[in-house]
């Protein structure tokens, strides 16, 4: 019998969740965020994509309408970066990875009609990993409308987080997601997955996403630039920090300091070194 994507309330535990995802690679959280918050996100975003073009290339869809630096785009996206549930969950799948993870990519993007299927990918070959390996991202995928089998609902292979790299899924593994507004997909970035295609006439699947990763891997979406130090000062300190304005160690740092220091009124030329492991030493990570 196939397993079925699980699918969790917003009250559930978020070692349930995680069990889930180190099983399956994947869960979804139904209406997490209230419909309220949903509508702000989506209002902040219309601009945008009323003067988005379509994507280039097969993979990014010509149907396909995207956009970054949701940080600075949207305010009240904020909070789903920010939710409790959501970065529980993140923080527990990662564990022991490193001493702390960031925001490795923000992204809202509205699959149109006509939009084809995307290719069946994993989001972490990025980097240089051989599969099966310890998780390095995970990908949150909110729903600003609703996600169905048949308006571009991101469709899931359960399991392939756990296969090498010369496994390949077949159309009989793949599953779509289906789920109201509000709620979040979470799914490790070894899983395999993608977009799937429109063929409604007139329904625009609408979602943002949000990747978290390891804090010593180098972001997608350089965040210094996407938020850069006058927005970055404005956000709350655990924004900032998710954002990289932290060191991991002594990756990242501002004149052998945190990177934090750049958020202050007046920046000084020099500053005295710190001992930038300080903060991390009651931390155990594990050897990759």
């Amino acid at each position: 019998m196939t397993a079925k994507i699980p699918v969790f309330s917003a009250n559930t535990p978020a070692s349930e969740i995680t069990d889930a995802i180190r099983q399956q690679g994947c869960a979804i959280v139904r209406e997490l965020a209230g419909p309220e918050l949903i509508d702000r996100v989506d209002a902040e975003l219309a601009p945008y994509f009323q003067s988005a073009p379509m994507s280039n290339g097969a993979f990014m869809g010509r149907q396909t309408q995207r956009t970054c630096r949701i940080v600075v785009k949207s305010p009240a996206a904020r909070d789903l970066i920010l939710d409790r549930l959501v970065l529980d969950v993140v923080g527990a799948v990662l564990e022991g990875g490193a001493y702390h993870y960031t925001l490795h990519h923000t992204e809202a993007m509205r699959v149109h009609p006509g939009q084809g299927a995307q290719s069946i990918h994993r989001d972490d070959t990025t980097f240089p990993f051989k599969h099966p390996c310890k998780p390095v991202m995970v990908a949150c995928f909110w729903a600003l409308s609703r996600f169905t089998p048949i308006n571009g609902a991101t469709r899931v292979v359960l399991g392939s987080h756990l296969w090498d790299d010369e496994r390949r899924p077949t159309d009989a593994e793949i599953q779509s997601v289906d789920m109201p507004p509000g709620s979040v997909l979470l799914l490790d970035a070894a899983l395999y997955h993608s977009a799937g295609g429109n063929q409604t006439e007139d329904e625009v699947r609408r979602s943002v996403v949000f990747m978290y990763g390891l804090g010593w891997l180098r972001p997608a979406e350089n965040p210094n630039l996407a938020v850069p130090p006058a927005v970055a000062r404005t956000l709350p300190p655990q924004l900032q920090d998710l954002l990289a304005y932290r060191n991991h160690g002594y990756l990242g740092h501002y004149e052998l300091h945190s990177p934090k220091i750049v958020l202050a009124d007046e920046v000084p030329d020099v500053v005295p070194a710190a001992d930038l492991f300080d903060e991390f030493e009651h931390i155990t990570v594990e050897r990759r």
